[in-house]
């Protein structure tokens, strides 16, 4: 019984950590990058203040969600998605410094496909802000408000966008696309632990059978 209380607890406290952080004040509504291309391609950036995690937070999902006063769908096309993290402000263009780049998506997007899972991502808030870097080819011409909306936030507290359009346009300030990050797969310290675990639970069964043939 002792074995399968050991057991047990070992299970608990295991568990697999997931991250789960939404950034955003879903507020209204935009287009840009995925749902709208009025020039013929995008070089997108969105800050994520760092205020907005708790601490180290892994992920290998980014989800989306449609603006219920204008819903849509994702074009299609090209999408190269990389992480970063930056010094600089919200409100700002932070493609002069980036640093821990990594790629975490390259292909594309269905239309309804409003969560895109790549290449896990491990985020200190201590190196700064977040950097969601987007680059999109190949997506047809969709003039603004184009497909439909996904939720936005104008309120600047936590989250902002910047790009180039192939036109030259560029444009630095708030209507960032709220973003909800989410892991899927177990973090290090987890697997760790439950490593640990079994060893535990293994040394305990090995002592219980030394003590069956020491006094039986």
């Amino acid at each position: 019984m002792r074995i399968i209380a050991l057991a047990a607890f070992v299970a608990v406290i295991a568990a697999p950590a997931y991250a789960d952080v939404t950034v955003g004040s879903t507020d209204s509504g935009n287009c840009y990058p995925f749902s709208c291309n009025d020039k013929g391609a995008i070089d997108y950036y969105e800050i994520y203040s760092s205020t907005a995690f708790s601490g180290v937070t892994s992920f290998d999902t980014i989800t989306f969600q449609q603006w219920p006063s204008y819903p849509g769908f994702m074009l299609s096309g090209n999408y190269q998605i990389s992480f970063a993290t930056t010094t600089a402000a919200l409100n700002t263009d932070p493609s002069g410094s980036l640093s821990n780049v990594a790629s975490f998506f390259n292909g594309s997007l269905a239309p309804s496909q409003f969560s895109i899972m790549g290449s896990a991502y491990t985020y200190d808030p201590s190196w700064g802000n977040l950097v969601m870097h987007v680059v999109t080819t190949g997506q047809p011409l969709d003039p603004n408000p184009g497909t439909g909306y996904l939720y936005a936030d104008y309120t600047g507290a936590t989250v902002s966008r910047s790009y180039t359009l192939s036109d030259g346009t560029t444009f630095s300030g708030n209507g960032a696309l709220v973003t909800t990050f989410s892991s899927n797969a177990p973090e290090p310290a987890s697997w760790a632990l439950m490593l640990g675990g079994f060893g535990l639970v293994g040394g305990a069964m090995r002592a219980r059978r030394k003590t069956a043939v020491s006094f039986g």
